[in-house]
């Protein structure tokens, strides 16, 4: 297997559950789909969360570059539903319950799902899809994991087996895979003209590759990791000079960076800072 350009690929979270241990966690697929698959993670890692009814409040999902299947369980009667939270463009605001429901999911690279699905990936950009209209079949091969009195690390080991057999004729494509290399290099900050060249490919064979394995244009995915590279250093700085991230992170000036910025949180960076 070729190099693993998705090493250093962590998106970054704004919601708040999620810096809570108790309430979100991560956990990394076996070193054979790393290239696939970003994490596997879990709200609330404890199942038992009586003490946390109260914690019932907004939250903003932000555009990761990554597309989801969620497997949605309810504590009291053990329904569920499966469905697929396709690449986003713009953010989400949701309220979790982490007293009624139980939430394991699986987050997919860039690139990585389409193979599992066999449909453009386009076809599910911000949009929730129910599963089982994707496919039944895989649908209840997680069902049977995630509804079993198996132990976490023992689901987790489960969920790479099954997907180690779902993804035995898993291909890439190497425009595919060589642009998110300069993307991810670049930190979002290519042109599109000079990439396609780069790949041998026209601007329009480019923007149909990626809708078709990504989901998004190169322009809205390229946008997205810049905006990801932004919010990552205002999460880790402890004070932030607004015009060098700005310029730093390839924003024309500040005014574009807080109008992109909105675009993908509804709110401004320094909301964020705080």
């Amino acid at each position: 297997m070729k190099q693993n350009i998705f090493i250093d690929f962590k998106p970054m979270l704004l919601a708040m559950f999620t810096k809570d241990r108790m309430l979100y966690s991560e956990y990394q697929p076996c070193k054979e789909l790393r290239q696939i698959i970003n994490c596997y993670w879990v709200s609330p890692t404890l199942y038992s969360l009586e003490q946390r009814i109260d914690s019932v409040k907004q939250e903003i999902i932000v555009p990761d570059g990554c597309l989801d299947i969620i497997f949605e369980v309810d504590k009291q009667t053990n329904d569920y539903n499966c469905f697929i939270v396709g690449m986003m463009s713009k953010p989400i605001i949701t309220s979790p319950d982490f007293s009624k429901k139980q939430i394991y999911a699986i987050r997919f690279n860039p690139g990585g799902a389409y193979s599992f699905f066999r449909n453009d990936l386009d076809d599910f950009t911000d949009l929730k899809v129910d599963f089982k209209n994707v496919s039944k079949n895989l649908e209840k091969g997680l069902a049977a994991i995630f509804l079993s009195k198996n132990s976490l690390y023992e689901k987790i080991k489960y969920l790479d087996a099954f997907f180690l057999r779902s993804f035995v004729e898993w291909g890439q494509n190497a425009v595919i895979m060589n642009s998110l290399a300069n993307i991810f290099s670049a930190k979002g900050n290519v042109e599109i003209k000079k990439m396609a060249q780069g790949q041998y490919v026209s601007e329009r064979q480019l923007n149909r590759l990626f809708k078709q394995w990504i989901g998004l244009s190169p322009k809205e995915f390229t946008r997205i990791i810049r905006f990801q590279n932004a919010l990552r250093n205002i999460i880790l700085a402890d004070n932030v000079n607004w015009s060098s991230l700005a310029v730093e992170s390839g924003y024309h000036d500040q005014a574009h960076f807080i109008s992109e910025f909105k675009a993908f949180t509804g709110i401004t960076p320094t909301q964020v800072a705080k």
